[in-house]
Order: C-alpha cells, then structure tokens, then sequence
C-alpha cells in the first residue's frame, strides 16, 4: 500500500538466543586471535562482545528478581557467571569446569545451612 508515506515495516522479536551463540562464537575467534597477536582494537571488540552476551543474557532471564540474579554461560571450554546486583552492578567470573563443582557444592552447603535454620 502506498499512501505517500515512507513504507511500513514490520519489525520481527529479535531471536536473542541465536543472537547469543554468534557473539560466543565471534569471542572465541577473538580471543584465538589474541593467542597470535594483541590488538587495542581486538580488546575494544573483545569487551564490547563480552557486554553484548552479558546484556542479552540478563534479557534471556527477565523473570527473576535483578538481586537474585546469576547467570551462567560457557562457550564449550570456560565457564562464566555473571551476578546482577538490585541496582543493576554486575560482576563476571570466569571458571574452570573443577571450579564451577567446587563452587556448586558450596552453594549448595550454604544453602542447605541457612535452609535448615527455617530462614
């Protein structure tokens, strides 16, 4: 339909979750390249990449509660948690897949502890 005015597109809900594995994909090339060579402009990229996941991560978990936030994400050889705090501040870890079981059971011995006080 042409009325004189500029076309009417309709805009599609971005596929975050196809969205995320290329951005993993584009980080692992990234940091293969910083085997090779460092770059200030693969760093650039490299952190603007990281921020990318991380934001469509928080996005891909809209349901919970921002202070209860914690997102977990690998890449097939890292693992990454990502903790929200209430006034959206966030802190990234990188984990070995031993760290991620070690920290796992402290988690969930802590847990259990306060559990088992009724709080």
């Amino acid at each position: 339909m042409t009325t004189g005015d500029a076309p009417v597109h309709a805009t599609a809900e971005p596929d975050l979750a196809a969205l995320r594995r290329r951005l993993i994909a584009m980080r692992q090339e990234l940091v293969a390249d910083l085997g090779i060579d460092i770059e200030g402009g693969t760093l650039a990229l490299l952190g603007s990449v990281n921020s990318a996941v991380a934001a469509i991560e928080a996005e891909l978990v809209i349901e919970a509660d921002p202070a209860d936030r914690a997102i977990v994400s690998d890449d097939g050889e890292a693992i990454l948690l990502t903790v929200y705090a209430a006034d959206r501040r966030a802190a990234a870890a990188t984990l070995t897949p031993h760290g991620a079981v070690r920290l796992a059971g402290r988690l969930i011995t802590a847990a259990s502890r306060i559990l088992a006080t009724g709080q």
